[in-house]
Parts: structure tokens; C-alpha cells; sequence
């Protein structure tokens, strides 16, 4: 089985998988999580092991320091407005792993901001349409827009 450390959008590189799905070629995080294959993706290191559980006893550190990354534009916003960094598509194991929720839905229910990916240009965005102060402040000094989903 092959891995990839990827390097996307110029952001921290990380391990996938490659694969395919009905939207075409795609990368598959540690954690399950998705997004297109980009020609513009710079793989920066590939290895062969026999399953998961082995590359991931072996790159144990690599991997968990990419499901949360102080250095992230992505990631959660809490109520207070500090920014925790996770890695794409590691929102829902960062509510889980890290904050200890049920799931991400918890985590929203508390008042925190899930800033993501935006499909169609790749830079930070979030949905959520309560928003105190703090978080109001966060936003606007990082440029991070709201999008309808």
C-alpha cells in the first residue's frame, strides 16, 4: 500500500492515500477525510507499507502532528476567539480526539466556528451565523469570510 506526503496549497505537507471516487482522483487523510487530486499537489515523499497500521506505528508523530497544527489556517474557532489549527479534513477527529466531544455537531452546539476549505477557491471560510465578538474579530483580522454551504 502506498502513502503519500502531499504538500497542498502550499500549506504543512501531510500523509494520504491515493484513490478514486464518482468526482475522479482523489487523497485520502490518516483520518478518512477527502478532497480532489490537483495537478498543482507537490507529493514530496512516497512509501510502501503493508497496511495502515504499520505506517502509522512508524510515523506515528508525523501523523498526529498533522491533526493538530498551530500553523493552520483551518480549524476550529472557539467562543472566546482562540484559534485551534487542524489539518484538512481532521475537523471532526480534532472534536472528538482532542476536545473530547461526541461529535463535531457538539462542538458547534457550544458556539464554536469550524473555519474550512471553500470548494471553489481553496481559502478559509465558515458557516456558522452566530458569531460573538471575539470570534467577529478573529475573522475579519484573518480574512476569513462566511460562505453558504
Amino acid at each position: 500500500m502506498f502513502f503519500y506526503k502531499i504538500s497542498k496549497n502550499n500549506r504543512k505537507p501531510y500523509w494520504v492515500t491515493k484513490s478514486e471516487n464518482n468526482y475522479g482522483e482523489i487523497w485520502i487523510n490518516m483520518h478518512g477525510g477527502w478532497c480532489l487530486k490537483n495537478e498543482k499537489d507537490e507529493i514530496l515523499e512516497v512509501a510502501d507499507y503493508p497496511n495502515k497500521d504499520s505506517f502509522i506505528d512508524c510515523h506515528r508523530k508525523e501523523v498526529y502532528s498533522y491533526l493538530i497544527n498551530d500553523n493552520s489556517d483551518l480549524g476550529w474557532l472557539s467562543p472566546d476567539g482562540r484559534f485551534y489549527g487542524c489539518a484538512w479534513a481532521a475537523h471532526e477527529m480534532v472534536a472528538t480526539e482532542y476536545f473530547g466531544k461526541k461529535d463535531s455537531c457538539e462542538l458547534e452546539s457550544e458556539g464554536w466556528i469550524k473555519v474550512f476549505d471553500s470548494v471553489d477557491s481553496g481559502t478559509p471560510v465558515y458557516a456558522e451565523r452566530r458569531v460573538t465578538e471575539y470570534q467577529r474579530v478573529w475573522l475579519d483580522d484573518h480574512n476569513v469570510k462566511f460562505s453558504y454551504c
